[in-house]
């Protein structure tokens, strides 16, 4: 006798394995795996059909166990679900556990800094997880307790693609599949419990937009406004500067220990010190991938120096120089910034050069 009921776990297992691997090969994920473009259009023509097949192969073994037609419609929506559900779960879990060795790229880079990063994957995680088990559980009579959570999921996976669409102009190759794979792991669960309760689902993807777009939002101050930290505070202070660094950044921590050995050399001019990811937006106006980064106020304009090299040299001019003072006091202003000066010692995403 057959054992539909194993070979339809089976086929489960085999479409889910199967999705995976697609994901991880096609969007590029872990690139120690020098994955070339040609082996990426083979998982598309290769390991994408097999996860359909194994999928269809699943639902053919389900029918012929299940015979009530109703239960068993019901059962296929489950099963796609829990697909999309578990690929999300392994992808975001492999994420917090490798963390920068998932995904490198610039684009990765720049959505990981703007978006709430390692906090929005936990609060992803756990979603899915419950998600999962949701999938088990006896539905309520109309289905209506459970689209007040799986809704908001729906919209939530649809505005942050948008968010980097528009926003962030830059499309995280591991965020892609956990977002299509969220989207998937919803639409199954509401068409199978919101064939009525309109009025609800409409409130409900209100909320869901309203509150996910909250949550990755890109709010933005001036420079000077935000929580900047002292780093060098001159009583004949006539200028003022800002340092953009990062804590693993070897390039800024000298540059810090400069300010710090020869503060009472340089002569007005105050310091202070801004983390990268509250400098993101400006970062990316000017296309400057790496810190450190000094912004200085010279007469009506901003003075932008990148890389330890130039960041030193200008701290080494001024130290027995007087500055004059000027009338505009606000940091920053992007139509009055100079290009950009370079001079290397600069730590980028792909690491941090000489």
């Amino acid at each position: 006798m057959v054992n539909y009921n194993f070979l339809e776990k089976l086929m489960f297992g085999g479409s889910l394995v199967s999705f995976l691997f697609f994901c991880l090969a096609f969007f590029g994920l872990f690139p120690f795996l020098n994955i070339p473009t040609w082996g990426k259009f083979l998982a598309l023509g290769l390991l994408l059909p097999q996860a359909v097949i194994f999928f269809f192969l699943h639902v053919y073994f389900l029918r012929r166990r299940e015979q009530d037609p109703e239960r068993f419609q019901e059962k296929i929506f489950l099963s796609l679900s829990r697909v999309f559900t578990l690929n999300a779960l392994v992808l975001i879990g492999i994420k917090l556990s490798v963390h920068k060795g998932v995904c490198t790229a610039e684009s990765c880079h720049v959505v990981d800094t703007f978006s709430p990063g390692e906090e929005l994957l936990i609060f992803s995680f756990s979603y899915l997880l419950l998600l999962f088990f949701l999938t088990f559980k006896t539905v309520s009579s109309d289905g209506r307790a459970e689209l007040f959570f799986v809704i908001p999921g729906f919209c939530g996976a649809f505005v942050f693609l948008a968010r980097q669409v528009v926003d962030y102009q830059a499309l995280c190759h591991f965020c892609i599949p956990v977002d299509l794979s969220l989207i998937g792991a919803t639409a199954p669960l509401i068409l199978l419990w919101g064939r009525q309760a309109l009025l609800e689902k409409v409130s409900l993807a209100v909320c869901g937009f309203l509150a996910a777009f909250i949550a990755t939002g890109l709010w933005l101050k001036p420079l000077n406004q935000k929580d900047l930290k002292p780093l060098l505070i001159s009583p004949e202070s006539k200028k003022i500067a800002i340092l953009i660094y990062e804590e693993d950044c070897p390039h800024c921590h000298h540059v810090i220990d400069f300010c710090k050995k020869e503060r009472e050399k340089i002569k007005g001019l105050s310091v202070y010190l801004c983390e990268q990811k509250e400098a993101a937006a400006l970062l990316r106006l000017l296309d400057i991938p790496g810190v450190p980064v000094l912004v200085v106020e010279d007469t009506n304009e901003k003075e932008v120096l990148v890389g330890e090299g130039s960041i030193l040299a200008y701290l080494k001019e001024i130290t027995n120089s007087h500055p004059q003072e000027k009338e505009d006091k606000s940091i920053l202003s992007p139509q009055d910034l100079l290009p950009p000066v370079w001079d290397g010692g600069v730590c980028t995403p792909e690491g941090c050069g000489s």
